[in-house]
């Protein structure tokens, strides 16, 4: 590597964290609020992961090839259904709220039906993620609806884009097309968008857990007919 290269690598690197601090220090209200929230959301990523992947891994286990490919029908639906929602479920359902605490100067409300958003984004976002690495990832890329490993990968992360682009659609459905440009340069929008690129993150980290844990599997069992086969040895040799 070339000198000019390397000062050009650290002049870009350094050039991003700029950028990188400045955008923050620029948006420092929103960063606290998600990071005062980032436990809940973390749990709540954990919680949904482990529902729809203790079924699948027993079917997968008693089914095989067959329950990989109704795993893969069903993430795929789950992840349909979720972005229909977050697109076009009415704002009337959304803003119907109640009324929590009155007196004379205050009235605090509270929205009801806000549970919706939350069970779709972390649906979509990490059960429909971890469906898909227990459909795909493993010794099953022989199998003929399987795709290759790479475009397993891309399709394992693609909920979290689906996510911000249902949301992103909503906001512009709401706002109408002549406010599109505005929406685009929104800070709630930025800050969407980093909350996507989270969840690819985690979809990765499932999918290198889910690497090791096939990768542990499949040792053990040609460990285990080498063991065997050296027991049967060693009692021919002793006969």
């Amino acid at each position: 590597m070339t000198e000019q290269r390397k000062i050009g690598i650290i002049a870009a690197v350094v050039l991003l964290s700029v950028l990188g601090l400045g955008f923050i220090f620029l948006n420092i209200s929103e960063f606290k609020t998600m990071f005062s929230n980032l436990f809940d959301v973390l749990f709540l990523i954990i919680v949904y992961a482990v529902i729809p992947c203790a079924p699948a891994v027993i079917l997968r286990a008693v089914f095989g090839v067959r329950a990989c490919r109704w795993i893969f029908i069903a993430a795929t639906v789950l992840a349909g259904l979720c972005c229909m929602i977050h697109i076009f479920l009415p704002e009337s359902i959304l803003e119907e709220r109640i009324i929590l605490y009155e007196d004379a100067s205050v009235v605090v409300y509270e929205y009801i039906n806000n549970w919706i958003f939350v069970v779709t984004q972390f649906v979509l976002t990490s059960s429909v993620p971890v469906l898909y690495c227990v459909a795909f990832f493993g010794n099953l890329y022989s199998l003929p609806f399987v795709f290759k490993k790479e475009r397993s990968i891309l399709i394992a992360i693609t909920p979290s884009l689906m996510f911000f682009l249902s949301l992103f659609i909503r906001r512009v459905m709401t706002k109408g097309l002549a406010d599109a440009f505005e929406i685009i340069l929104d800070e709630s929008v930025l800050m969407l968008f980093l909350g996507s690129v989270a969840f690819a993150v985690w979809a990765l980290l499932l999918i290198f857990v889910t690497f090791m844990i096939y990768k542990f599997i499949n040792r053990t069992k040609t460990e285990i007919p080498e063991n065997t086969e050296n027991t049967q040895n060693d009692e021919n040799q002793l006969n």
